[in-house]
């Protein structure tokens, strides 16, 4: 019962607050890590996932280095992008929870979360 209540919460929280954050590091200033909100135009979907998740809107002239690692931080998948559009994360095997997908294009990185069914 507890499970399935911290479920439903999660999930509940994934869809309230579904912002994509961006973190960029710039060794010339004095800020060097500021967090703001991204229009980028990089979207994940379904969310919540079940066996699939689709990255889109990645920059294809670059290849973007995509993580996938749990709500505590560990690091569960790590590749870099073939330097097209989109890109395919199978994430079958995970166990149901809270997930975040990390991409790192150049100079910034952008940080999604998705909840596993």
């Amino acid at each position: 019962m507890k499970k399935s209540f911290l479920l439903c919460f999660l999930f509940i929280c994934c869809i309230l607050s579904n912002k994509l954050l961006a973190q960029t590091t710039d060794s010339s200033s004095t800020n060097v890590n500021a967090s703001y909100s991204v229009t980028s135009g990089v979207k994940i979907y379904p969310n919540p996932v079940r066996d699939v998740l689709q990255i889109e809107g990645l920059d294809p002239s670059v290849k973007n280095m995509i993580s996938v690692s749990s709500s505590y931080g560990r690091i569960i998948f790590q590749s870099r992008s073939s330097g097209s559009g989109s890109y395919s994360v199978n994430v079958g095997k995970l166990k149901p929870g809270l997930y975040y997908v990390t991409i790192k294009q150049k100079d910034n990185s952008i940080l999604l979360r998705f909840l596993k069914e």
